[in-house]
């Protein structure tokens, strides 16, 4: 089946020449004007694969149809090429900005539009692959948790003799009692998600009992006092068993598991087990499924009992026969009474039904154990999980590895650890005293995954690792790894290996090679002649200093930024003398001063540096000191230009990736948000946007302090990096920022109108300021035109 495209074009030679170029490898349908696309558009939904759109039509342009496709949102699923004569900046810049995937002008090359053509399907089809494949391994992850669930739990039943239904029947039970406690309060928080929640961990109630003997479980009779005292353990055995694992106590499912599982025989009076909590000492989660459990109990055939009828069991429940419950609960009771005889009544029918295929396969499986623990069941199935994983991770071709930042673990594929000569297995590598190196790099892989996001976590990472015993530049794909959707918990990342380039130079040098005493003398006889003298170990990114007896790293290098720059075209003097083992003369260019600078590679013990050694230019080189004051002036320039916006001089986004984290005394980050910014663009041009850029960003130096910073970071979004300021005096500063800019007026726009929405984090880690300015500025975009602070305990407006 073809891939379709719809051709939008009031020229008919327009339509039929495209048409024509393209009929041979896809279907097409024309529309002449904005209006009839629109309508083609309505009945081709699903099945178009780009629109090739005209700009000026009747009727309806195509500044409107991407508008429309705007508001109905079917922009972000069919790919809109622009193909027209109008080519003006304006004109590109503002369909790029509607949602445009290309522009192509007019007159074209045939075979470019062709490959154009073909890259955007191409590349949309496989988004849509990558999202319903994502979509699919929810779905699977969900369903497969289900089905934990529901195996740990039909392996109590298994052992207890009993139907297969009870498990079913608590989940019905429990979900009915809490939507009719949630329909009976008005005061009653509980949302969908914390129903869910409960009726999920309800499976897991009796899971203590897998350490009860069978014996015991599955007596027809009455137990004896010794037995029931057994018996009565369950419940502060399956809260033991749910407090054991090895993850996050903090879990939602956890937390309420706990909860269900050592408190669900408990009793309003205070009469029941295993702590004698009483009244609303008892969490909700175990009042509700302790009344659902003794309705079921009741009403179910047992190995010691028949079952009880539905209204006898309800009587029973009510004149307190089985321990005192919270009246307002049994009010529930008897509002879903009905709804519960149904229950009892599709029983009967399910009797007859086999469980789940999944299901029954596994609890038959595990029931082949005579002495059924949780220990032995987690442990076989983490095995299980290990052979499977390491089968696939080994057979990956490339570098691969896994680091669990919350265990400090870190694994390499079996072909990492050979070319890294490495353990596979490598435990706590953040507190080994041997893996300096190893260590910088996961940090800093580590930060840059934590900028990611549970939506978007893919990134990209590049530094010099030792493979195969000699340095190479390594380009990594990562991903970070984050649990949970609303409060999501940074857990650590995984990455691959997809491009390396050995540090080889093409005509090998001879390499000056060292002894330590030996260069503690060379390094004497420089310090007579050179101003400055430094030693770099370039794969760490540290100043070192050598003595006779160690070689000790000291701190960060914050100058040359060795590794900012992915191009090796502008790599610095330091890493190229590394990267070819050779010696390289420059200028190095310090505020105020120019130096004479020599980066040489030597080894000392072995080990590869770059020793730096560098002369001071005086000002009589130059014939006067204007011509040196120039050339300073000029470098300088260069220097700022890298990191100015051209459009409002204020920082831009390099500056702030290179350089906040060099800085110790941020305090507090605020991102300043336009509201609605796109539509001054669409309403009164991209000429009218750029002034209000401007004028915002003149409002945002004029209110903040000579060293505080002001950065746009992109679009309508500014950055502002406020160095030791008070906290009490922020949120009056950001306000006074949001009402200057509410008040703006742009001369010939005497109808433009502009807010702003600003969010803000105060603290001193800064790898995590930008990400929770961001989460605080998203949430003031609810009302917009307000200011969000997170002062690090609470969140002020």
């Amino acid at each position: 089946m073809k891939d379709k495209i719809l051709i939008v074009d009031d020229s008919q030679m327009n339509r039929e020449f495209l048409k024509e170029i393209l009929c041979h490898d896809y279907d097409i349908i024309l529309a002449e004007n904005g209006v009839e696309a629109i309508s083609l558009m309505k009945n081709h939904l699903s099945s178009l694969s780009l629109i090739l759109l005209d700009l000026i039509m009747p009727e309806m342009d195509g500044f409107e149809v991407l508008t429309y496709m705007n508001k109905y949102q079917w922009i972000h699923d069919i790919p809109v090429m622009i193909i027209s004569s109008e080519n003006s900046g304006k004109y590109i810049g503002r369909v790029y900005d509607l949602g445009a995937s290309d522009f192509i002008s007019r007159p074209f090359n045939v075979n470019i539009v062709q490959k154009r053509v073909s890259n955007i399907i191409s590349l949309y089809s496989k988004q849509r692959r990558l999202k319903d494949i994502v979509t699919e391994q929810v779905y699977e992850k969900e369903s497969r948790s289900n089905l934990m669930i529901s195996v740990l739990s039909h392996i109590v039943e298994f052992r207890n003799g009993e139907s297969g239904l009870h498990i079913i029947h608590i989940n019905m039970i429990t979900e009915k009692l809490l939507y009719a406690l949630l329909r009976k309060d008005p005061t009653c928080s509980l949302t969908s998600q914390d129903i869910s929640l409960i009726t999920m961990a309800s499976s897991l109630h009796d899971i203590g009992k897998i350490s009860i003997s069978d014996k015991i479980l599955n007596k027809p009779g009455r137990l004896t006092p010794e037995e029931f005292t057994i018996m009565k353990t369950h419940a502060s055995i399956g809260g033991d068993i749910i407090r054991g694992l090895q993850w996050d106590q903090n879990d939602p499912l956890l937390k309420v598991a706990y909860e269900i599982c050592r408190w669900h025989h408990e009793r309003w009076d205070g009469r029941g087990y295993p702590d004698g909590l009483k009244g609303d000492e008892i969490p909700l989660s175990a009042q509700v499924v302790s009344l659902a459990d003794v309705y079921d109990a009741l009403t179910s055939d047992r190995c010691y009992k028949k079952a009880i009828p539905h209204k006898k069991a309800i009587q029973m429940i009510m004149n307190g026969e089985c321990g005192q419950f919270q009246p307002m609960l049994l009010e529930c009771l008897l509002d879903i009474e009905d709804e519960l005889l149904d229950i009892s009544l599709a029983s009967d029918e399910m009797m007859g039904m086999p469980k789940t295929w999944q299901t029954q396969k596994v609890v038959q499986e595990l029931g082949q154990y005579d002495d059924l623990t949780v220990t032995r069941q987690v442990l076989d199935q983490l095995d299980i999980e290990k052979i499977k994983s390491q089968f696939f991770f080994d057979k990956q071709e490339q570098l691969a590895f896994i680091y669990n930042e919350t265990l400090d673990i870190m694994y390499l594929s079996h072909n990492a650890a050979k070319r890294l000569e490495l353990p596979e297995t490598i435990m706590s590598p953040m507190e080994r005293d041997d893996q300096d190196r190893l260590k910088i790099r996961l940090t800093k892989l580590s930060h840059k995954a934590k900028e990611t996001s549970i939506e978007n976590p893919f990134f990209e990472y590049e530094f010099v690792f030792d493979i195969d015993g000699k340095a190479s530049l390594c380009h990594f794909q990562c991903c970070a790894i984050w649990l949970g959707v609303k409060d999501s918990r940074f857990i650590g990342f995984m990455g691959f290996l997809d491009k390396e380039q050995l540090f080889e130079d093409e005509h090998p040098q001879e390499i000056s090679c060292f002894k330590k005493v030996q260069f503690q003398t060379l390094l004497r006889e420089l310090d007579k002649i050179f101003d400055k003298i430094i030693l770099i170990d370039v794969l760490l990114g540290k100043s070192v200093k050598i003595t006779s007896s160690i070689i000790d790293h000291m701190s960060f290098l914050q100058h040359d930024t060795l590794w900012k720059h992915h191009d090796m075209s502008v790599e610095s003097a330091c890493v190229q003398a590394f990267r070819h083992r050779s010696k390289i003369v420059h200028f190095d260019y310090q505020p105020q001063r120019i130096y004479y600078a020599i980066s040489q590679y030597v080894e000392v013990e072995g080990q590869g540096y770059v020793l730096e050694y560098k002369l001071k230019m005086h000002d009589d080189i130059f014939k006067n000191d204007k011509q040196y004051q120039n050339m300073l002036k000029t470098l300088n320039y260069m220097q700022e230009s890298m990191y100015l916006d051209g459009l409002t001089e204020v920082y831009n986004r390099r500056y702030l990736e290179d350089e906040m984290f060099q800085k110790e005394d941020i305090t507090a980050l605020a991102m300043v948000d336009l509201d609605r910014f796109k539509e001054v663009n669409d309403q009164f041009g991209h000429l009218a946007g750029d002034k209000v850029l401007q004028k915002v960003a003149h409002i945002l130096k004029r209110n903040v302090r000579d060293k505080d910073e002001v950065i746009r970071y992109g679009g309508d979004e500014f950055i502002i990096l406020f160095h030791q300021m008070p906290e009490s005096i922020l949120n009056e500063r950001l306000n006074d920022i949001r009402h200057e800019v509410e008040s703006l007026g742009i001369q010939d726009y005497p109808h433009l109108k502009v807010t702003c929405t600003i969010g803000c984090a105060c603290g001193t880690y800064q790898q995590s300021l930008l990400k929770q300015a961001d989460k605080m500025m998203y949430q003031a975009k609810i009302h917009r035109n307000s200011v969000k602070i997170h002062y690090g305990k609470e969140e002020k407006s």
